[in-house]
């Protein structure tokens, strides 16, 4: 029936939720770390079709606010459903007047407690809006033309890519020659750059969105400095090693294999344990 992400760091009512929408048939997974960097992370590695998005600050609903809008804009948009007790903040996003909630467009506004009736009718409003992510090897492929066409546009050359999803080298209008590609271990586009000196790559960033990591890709210089990165790559958080349900072991992923732990850091990366190698391809989670 669809994929829920529920992000609440409320154990007893992700619990309660998971539940009643699996019971329900929805496969779910929580999300108990709600900071930007993990939720981001979270859902690059699952394309959920709903997510259930609780206030990140106990006193307003905080970062959420960011959190949705991105959520919103991304180029497969994910339908939030605001989730929380925080009444100032439904009234807000009820009003749809102030320019963060219109940022947000919340597809539903589910309040704490909730009716049961309520809680699968909206989940399942949502699911039905949202476009299926399609995991398959025909879509994988399609994702790589669309990469290369977008390097195309832009003025690249010398485009080479995999059979992979979204994994390309290329030399950009500057002259610099760089891979591209998405790695699922990590939830982020990873964007290196090969070092003129010979074969050591020299990491420019990691980056949630597609759009931004080629942005980038065409303002890299030609000329590699091998001791320092153009892009900032922060700290990793080692709060998140614990997985997208808050314990130690696997959790399901876009494409129901294998599994893995997450993190991020300031682009975002995890510390995951994976099924594949380390070689930049697409690295599968496990199905709850």
């Amino acid at each position: 029936m669809g994929r829920v992400l529920i992000v609440d760091d409320d154990r007893d009512i992700c619990d309660l939720v998971h539940a009643i929408l699996t019971d329900d048939g929805f496969a779910v997974s929580l999300l108990h770390h709600q900071n930007p960097d993990a939720l981001r992370v979270s859902v690059n590695q699952l394309e959920p079709d709903c997510i259930l998005l609780d206030g990140s600050s106990s006193a307003d609903y905080g970062l959420s606010w960011e959190d949705a809008a991105w959520l919103a804009n991304r180029e497969r948009p994910v339908p939030v459903i605001m989730f929380t007790a925080h009444r100032g903040a439904m009234e807000e996003a009820e009003a749809h007047l102030t320019e963060r909630s219109q940022e947000a467009r919340f597809t539903a506004i589910l309040s704490k407690p909730f009716d049961l009736d309520q809680l699968v009718s909206v989940v399942a409003n949502a699911v039905g809006l949202s476009h299926p992510f399609d995991g398959s090897e025909v879509a994988e492929h399609e994702r790589t033309e669309t990469l290369v066409k977008r390097l195309e546009a832009l003025g690249a050359t010398d485009i080479h890519p995999s059979t992979r999803r979204e994994w390309a080298s290329f030399i950009t209008p500057n002259g610099a020659f760089l891979q591209l590609y998405w790695w699922q271990r990590d939830g982020v586009y990873y964007l290196v750059r090969f070092a003129s000196s010979g074969g050591r790559l020299q990491t420019i960033g990691r980056f949630y969105d597609l759009g931004a990591a080629i942005s980038v890709a065409m303002t890299v210089d030609a000329d590699a400095d091998a001791e320092r990165p153009l892009v900032r790559l922060a700290v990793l958080d080692r709060r998140t090693e614990q997985g997208l349900d808050g314990h130690a072991g696997s959790e399901q992923g876009r494409d129901g294999h294998a599994g893995s732990e997450q993190g991020h850091d300031g682009y975002a990366r995890s510390d995951q344990w994976h099924d594949g190698h380390a070689d930049g391809q697409r690295m599968r989670l496990a199905a709850e």
